[in-house]
């Protein structure tokens, strides 16, 4: 992929990306990657493999927080389109 310089922002859909392109987002805390989900969607529909690993639970040493949490993230990822067995 060639690199892009440019001082404006570019609608992602201009982005020709190889479908063989596998992608890692790595999240420290269980709501960051919410931010970039419709970036996730986007390499989703255009066919690249996708996998999301989140580093805390936030839980802070209560187990049914833990749950919830989790929950939360599946229910994320499926709201954008994302397979929840590509949760690392």
């Amino acid at each position: 992929m060639d690199t892009i310089i440019s001082n404006n922002p570019l609608p992602l859909q201009t982005l020709t990306v190889s479908k063989e392109h596998r992608l890692l987002v790595l999240a420290p805390h269980p709501d960051d990657f919410d931010a970039i989900g419709v970036t996730m969607r986007f390499f989703r529909k255009n066919g690249n493999p996708l996998y999301v690993a989140v580093a805390t639970s936030g839980e802070r040493g209560v187990e049914e927080k833990i749950k919830i949490r989790e929950q939360e993230q599946r229910d994320s990822c499926h709201f954008f389109g994302l397979p929840v067995g590509e949760l690392c």
